[in-house]
């Protein structure tokens, strides 16, 4: 059969599809536009258009993306349809086609013209853009494969229009730029007596001491800060500090006291050695020996043999007495009035032996390696401090930083101040300026003085739980003269010796938890920790943050916050308040994705109608009209009941084995037949019809 001309094609199909992707291409812009747009604002639940409004702005935005990718699907599908239905009407026998394979007795295929195609099967193939069931059918898979492939791109292109609308969703931000304000914070003033004991007054009666000023004396922490000393130096972190908000951040700066830790010089280091080895024999022989692992002192000026070495831990009150621990009274300093505290730590001499400890008495003999330790001194300074406080969803974070710690300054002892004179009850001469200028440098209205005397008071509350001795005596009983057993000092390398020795023995007894320590019975099992939480930090290290978490927990107390009616209150801190809100979030790779497949499943659909509608000569629709028109010209192989006219489902069992014909060209010829074959039957008489057409089928067609 010779193809037809395209100039004698109607262009009405082709021009339909182009319009359907034309469009489907408009809307896919506007889409992609609509949703750049929105991308990274904020959603809105006002009202639409007005106050009164039932529809939320946000509603609106998802609907109108929504009806979007409706829209792109229909034109997609509508151009698959004008395509599909070139090809249906194809496979169901439309186009006048050649008889060759019926005139020369070939093999007619179920579907092909010269057989005609079951009613049931013509229902099966025109299901398949309505009925998900149909293009399933497998049996039209390979009899109709192109009408089956067009009708899969039908059904596959709507899942684009439900992909693409889920490209914008809604996330939590923080709103940019982030809000703050001037507040009032947690913050630290040492200028201020708020850190310090009630500070005792001495009585003078020297007649040329000023009758205007008297002095104080200074008398340890405050309870306050003694209970947050404790607090931080049990649990080893900062304690919990107040926040405006959940979320929220902000950093403060002020001077503060802290400590630098080192190890002794080598020389410090001997000499310390050789007082430890005197105060532990004491001149003593017995066998009750107490020996020494652990030992923490304020520095003090007192008697020692050796004139440059000053602040040991053993003591004599004078020549002729007995040395003896001497943990010093606080605030202990240096010559040069430096406040300074010391650490010796000696897990070796724990293990011992009496006989060991005597035979040190040996004159010129080397101390053994188990006398020997870590030995620390450790320094008050004045520092700068930059401390970051973040907090999120109520989580504490706390950042510090020292912007000029090489130009801390020494904290020099100081026991007293100037105040009014209680004996005289004059005018406060440190509060009028009424003293000279060398005394006003002693009162307690100097910055200065008030810093020092804060400083002072943390560092004793801190060496407060440091201070002591931890000995075992000639009995094997340990022996626990200090606090530091119960700080997350222990968890140091250094000092993880005494918690293994409290664990393994109390009162000189070994304790159940070393018994099975090793032990591999199954019921011993699970009953002790795997390991030891040591802490591979430095114990000088150590030391010096936990003193710096002590100095920054004291803002978690109300009590020691700054007085803002002083001239020393620190001013307002600038707090940044993250706030967050929902923005539209808009993956753009998604959807182009998404409506790249559809479009070219729908090019592929309409290519395979119009390559079709090129090969039958003519274009197709499914209105009821064409319908009605190729239904006037079909033929069936049998009688349709008049019962079953109406149309009513279900199909009857004859009716769906019936046969149907479109070929009109082949309906005319078969009529020429059957009058030939009627003369020549008598059975056939003049003026007889029949209500049914025979189709022309060959025997082999009837096997389908």
């Amino acid at each position: 059969m010779a193809l037809p001309s395209l100039s004698t094609l109607p262009y009405l199909a082709p021009i339909s599809m182009a319009l359907s992707f034309i469009l489907a291409l408009l809307f896919i812009t506007t889409h992609h536009l609509f949703y750049t747009h929105l991308a990274s604002r904020p959603t809105s639940s006002g009202p639409f258009f007005s106050p009164s409004s039932p529809i939320s702005k946000q509603e609106a935005n998802i609907a109108l993306g929504t009806a979007l990718a409706f829209l792109v699907k229909a034109c997609l599908v509508y151009a698959v349809g004008v395509g599909g239905c070139q090809v249906f009407w194809r496979e169901v026998g439309m186009p006048v086609s050649s008889r060759r394979d019926r005139k020369e007795g070939g093999k007619d295929e179920e579907g092909g013209f010269g057989g005609g195609v079951k009613l049931e099967r013509l229902d099966a193939m025109h299901s398949v853009f309505n009925s998900v069931l149909g293009v399933g059918d497998v049996r039209l898979w390979w009899r109709v494969p192109a009408l089956v492939g067009v009708a899969w791109c039908a059904w596959l292109i709507p899942i684009a229009s439900i992909i693409t609308p889920a490209t914008l969703s809604i996330q939590t931000a923080a709103v940019t730029p982030e809000p703050s304000k001037l507040m009032r914070v947690p913050n630290l003033d040492f200028r201020s007596l708020n850190f310090v004991a009630s500070l005792p007054y001495m009585h003078t009666f020297s007649p040329v001491a000023p009758t205007n000023v008297g002095t104080y004396l200074y008398n340890g922490p405050s309870q306050d800060v003694l209970e947050i000393a404790n607090a931080v130096m049990s649990g080893g972190k900062i304690l919990r500090i107040d926040s405006p908000a959940p979320n929220a951040s902000w950093t403060v700066d002020f001077t503060g006291p802290a400590l630098k830790c080192s190890e002794l010089n080598e020389t410090a280091h001997k000499l310390f050695q050789r007082n430890i080895v005197a105060g532990t024999l004491n001149g003593n022989v017995a066998t009750n020996t107490m020996l020494y692992g652990y030992l923490a002192w304020n520095a003090h000026m007192g008697w020692f043999r050796d004139e440059s070495l000053v602040g040991p831990p053993f003591l004599a009150e004078s020549e002729h007495d007995r040395i003896a621990f001497a943990p010093g009274q606080f605030p202990g300093s240096t010559l040069d009035g430096n406040i300074t505290f010391y650490m010796v730590a000696m897990p070796d001499v724990f293990g011992a032996s009496q006989s060991a400890v005597h035979s040190l008495q040996s004159p010129g003999s080397p101390y053994p390696s188990w006398i020997d330790g870590t030995m620390i001194e450790c320094t008050l300074y004045s520092s700068e401090y930059q401390v970051a406080f973040q907090y999120t969803d109520g989580g504490q974070e706390v950042a510090i930083e020292h912007p000029s710690s090489g130009e801390d300054e020494v904290v020099k002892v100081m026991s007293t101040l100037l105040g009014p004179n209680a004996d005289t009850q004059e005018p406060d001469g440190c509060a009028t300026g009424n003293v000279s200028a060398s005394m006003e440098e002693g009162c307690y209205t100097k910055p200065k003085v008030l810093s020092t005397f804060s400083y002072q008071a943390v560092m004793d509350a801190f060496t407060s739980n440091l201070i002591g001795a931890v000995s075992i005596d000639g009995h094997s009983v340990l022996q626990r003269n200090s606090s530091v057993l119960s700080t997350s000092l222990l968890r140091t390398k250094e000092l993880d010796f005494l918690r293994a020795t409290a664990e393994v023995m109390v009162f000189g007894n070994e304790t159940l938890q070393a018994q099975i320590a090793d032990s591999s019975q199954p019921k011993t099992q699970g009953l002790l920790k795997d390991e030891d939480d040591v802490s591979s930090q430095p114990l000088a290290v150590a030391i010096e943050q936990m003193f710096e978490n002590l100095t920054i927990s004291l803002m978690s107390s109300g009590a020691l916050q700054p007085n803002y009616s002083s001239a020393y209150a620190p001013s307002p801190v600038k707090v940044t308040l993250p706030a967050f809100q929902n923005i539209y979030v808009y993956s753009a790779l998604k959807l182009w994705i998404a409506y790249g497949a559809a479009v070219g499943l729908a090019a592929l659909a309409a290519a395979i109608g119009c390559v079709t509608m090129f090969l039958n000569g003519a274009c197709y629709s499914n209105n009821f009209s064409t319908i009605f028109r190729a239904a006037r010209g079909a033929e069936i192989d049998h009688e349709v009941r008049e019962e079953d006219l109406k149309g009513q489902d279900p199909l009857p069992k004859y009716l769906a084995e019936a046969r149907v014909r479109f070929d009109m060209v082949a309906i005319k010829e078969d009529d020429q037949e059957l009058l030939r074959y009627r003369r020549q039957d008598s059975r056939f008489k003049k003026g007889t019809t029949a209500s049914v057409r025979y189709l022309s089928i060959s025997p082999d067609s009837l096997d389908r």
